[in-house]
């Protein structure tokens, strides 16, 4: 329970643990493929930047605040662009819904039909670092994402960019935006899905073919309502293009903002943004929703160590009264960033007199039967279905279901 946040690494790595405590209790925290990428990125720098021992210590360490935070882990965003324009349906775009793969149907006299979701690879993955295990796998796969990284030449990129669409000249950041956007919003429907699917399946003509006709039969929606995610993924690329091409986003040596724009393929699916990173901090506010929040690392952190002491001085009995009267609710310190948060996503706190804090033994005895039944259910379907399951992830087909 909680608002929705999402983190870059600048402000994830300088949280503490006793920060990120507060972050499990009082957020809902959403991994970006980006991030785990720096993590895993992070093993690899032993072999340039210092001993390995150092480094494999430090990935641990943000192993184990990414699995403590329990966060959920989203799906690669060029992905999620594909998926849409192929077969949809409209990715919400509202900071609350995210798509998620792999759900296994199971339905039971107990609790009727639902969808089952088994841990992501990921946090198993993230699990063994955090113990320290780090398998020769492991360790080949950071390389080479370091090496692909690292060997991103920014000096092309701008000859690439130079190539690409003619634009005027800009005076600044925010000229640029809103030449693109009026020239986008001015192209016809078709133009605009045209644009977008060429992009997205630029070296495969036929699935051009395939979002197009898909397009027609749907009644030839505008791109907003057919796909408004594949359209706001273009648009996260182009600004990025035109802001580089003329100078508004860093191409120094160690510049790494092509790296930090892809954290803004992951807004729509959240409430709250964070960062750390003054590039990223320039970009993002051109994305993000009149209703979302930012929030810089020192403002978060700065709110997340006074829960921390707000909590710290009570005693056990004074948590038990807290606890009583607000259930998940942050106290309502003057001036908190987090319980600001609260107020703005979530429903208004009600008040907790006679409600139990957990379940009587004779629900929860219910609730274990309903659990056993389901978890019967599942294991009885996956064993039917295993090589049919895995026939439709290979083909891409599984099923998506929105959180």
């Amino acid at each position: 329970m909680g608002p929705f946040l999402i983190m870059d690494k600048s402000t994830f790595q300088g949280l503490s643990f006793e920060c990120i405590t507060f972050i499990t209790r009082f957020y809902q925290h959403r991994l970006s493929p980006i991030l785990l990428r720096e993590i895993t990125s992070n093993l690899a720098k032993g072999n340039s930047e210092g001993s390995d021992v150092e480094f494999r210590k430090k990935v641990a360490e943000l192993a184990k605040k990414a699995q403590f935070s329990q966060a959920a882990v989203l799906i690669g965003a060029n992905r999620m662009a594909r998926m849409e324009l192929l077969s949809g349906p409209p990715i919400p775009m509202n900071g609350y819904q995210a798509p998620r793969e792999g759900a296994i149907e199971i339905n039971t006299p107990e609790t009727g039909r639902g969808f089952f979701f088994d841990e992501h690879p990921m946090v198993g993955v993230l699990r063994n670092w955090a113990d320290g295990n780090f398998s020769e796998t492991d360790l080949l796969t950071a390389q080479s994402i370091r090496n692909e990284d690292s060997s991103v030449s920014l000096v092309s990129l701008y000859q690439n960019a130079e190539k690409g669409p003619i634009a005027p000249t800009f005076k600044s950041l925010e000229e640029a935006v809103a030449w693109f956007d009026e020239v986008r919003l001015l192209a016809t429907p078709r133009n605009r899905i045209l644009r977008v699917a060429r992009h997205l399946f630029e070296n495969h003509p036929g699935y051009i073919g395939m979002v197009m006709r898909r397009w027609r039969r749907a009644g030839r929606p505008a791109l907003e309502n057919f796909a408004p995610y594949a359209e706001y993924y273009v648009r996260v690329v182009m600004i990025y293009h035109y802001g580089f091409l003329c100078d508004f986003i860093k191409r120094g040596k160690k510049s790494k903002a092509h790296l930090d724009m892809q954290y803004i393929y992951y807004l729509p699916f959240c409430n709250v943004f964070s960062s750390d990173d003054k590039d990223l901090i320039k970009l993002v506010e051109f994305f993000l929703r009149p209703d979302q929040e930012f929030v810089s690392k020192a403002d978060l952190q700065k709110d997340l160590k006074r829960l921390a002491a707000y909590f710290a001085d009570m005693s056990e009995g004074q948590k038990a009264a807290f606890y009583a009267e607000y259930n998940h609710y942050p106290p309502d310190l003057e001036g908190s960033f987090t319980a600001k948060m609260w107020k703005r996503f979530l429903r208004p706190r009600q008040k907790q007199e006679g409600k139990q804090s957990r379940p009587s033994p004779e629900k929860e005895a219910e609730i274990m039967k309903e659990f056993r039944a389901i978890q019967e259910a599942l294991e009885k379907q996956q064993t039917q279905n295993l090589s049919q399951q895995q026939g439709k992830n290979d083909q891409g087909t599984n099923s998506t279901i929105y959180l």
